[in-house]
């Protein structure tokens, strides 16, 4: 009896040990709250701005503003740098919110399980504005009602779609989702 329960103890110490090294561990960066609940969230220089580094998060305060900017952001490869809703969050600007030079970011609208969709754009021109050079980038929980032109919109024309992660190519790896 006693061989066998050392036997079942070595056996779970092996386990424990080969399952928590290969386990992956999850880094949790800070959190910056940002907006005021009205007005506009503008940051153009992002990465510098809120000082963002790799697993940090940008939550946005619950409220209605203007619109979102959001330029100059990236992760590091592996890692993410998030953008989340605090609450229910509402853009109506007639101009878009927009979203320029992204690497390896996500826009998730699923910060407040009691909001299905904590980012809603409406009433406006354009919904998104995507331009510079975006890679691994998600967006999702975005709604979007009476977009009267584009509900996501390419700007800078002079790249072109061609599915590679090359400089000619306006984005690699954007999904959007929900």
């Amino acid at each position: 009896m006693k061989t066998l329960l050392h036997r079942l103890f070595k056996l779970a110490a092996v386990f424990c040990l080969c399952w928590g090294f290969s386990t992956p561990v999850l880094a949790q960066g800070k959190k910056i709250f940002v907006g005021t609940g009205s007005g506009f969230v503008d940051y153009s220089n992002a990465q510098a701005t809120l000082n963002l580094k790799d697993e940090d998060t940008v939550v946005i305060r619950p409220g209605k503003y203007k619109l979102m900017n959001f330029q100059n952001i990236t992760a590091s490869p592996g890692h993410k740098i998030y953008i989340m809703n605090g609450g229910a969050v509402e853009f109506s600007d007639p101009s878009a919110s927009t979203f320029y030079n992204l690497t390896n970011v996500e826009i998730r609208g699923d910060g407040d399980p009691t909001v299905p969709y904590g980012f809603y754009i409406h009433d406006v021109l354009r919904g998104i504005s995507i331009g510079g050079n975006m890679s691994g980038v998600t967006f999702s929980y975005v709604r979007m009602d009476n977009v009267t032109d584009y509900g996501i919109f390419m700007s800078n024309q002079s790249h072109v779609y061609d599915g590679t992660n090359n400089p000619n190519s306006l984005f690699y790896d954007v999904h959007f989702l929900h």
